[in-house]
């Protein structure tokens, strides 16, 4: 897969496809909520989130995408359909990549509307 590949991935959601893009000393700064560090770390996290995906019907749109040499900039948003009220989330997500095109940095910006 190339990196832009596993970013758009990553970002519909599809996290636990790209685990073995992950570097080990891999980190993900959600801003304004986390910092994780370790792979090991960051595939629990994934696999929390990936369990609430599965149990909220949802639908991830990207909007925009750019890349310039080992990085993708991912735009999108989230929709998460509950019973009394739906959730949108835009969010902006960073992916550094390093030269054996591992995913070593995530920064994700998010705002729920």
């Amino acid at each position: 897969m190339q990196i832009k590949e596993i970013a758009q991935t990553f970002s519909l959601g599809q996290l636990s496809s790209v685990f073995q893009y992950f570097a080990e000393d891999i980190e993900w700064h959600i801003i304004g909520e986390q910092h994780i560090k370790g792979i090991e770390n960051i595939v629990k996290h994934c696999n929390s989130i990936q369990s609430y995906f599965n149990k909220t019907p949802h639908k991830f749109t990207i909007h925009a995408q750019h890349q310039s040499l080992n990085t993708v900039i991912i735009q999108g948003s989230a929709e998460f359909y509950h019973s009394n009220k739906n959730t949108i989330i835009q969010a902006c997500d960073l992916y550094t990549f390093d030269h054996s095109n591992k995913l070593i940095l995530i920064e994700s910006y998010c705002i729920t509307s």
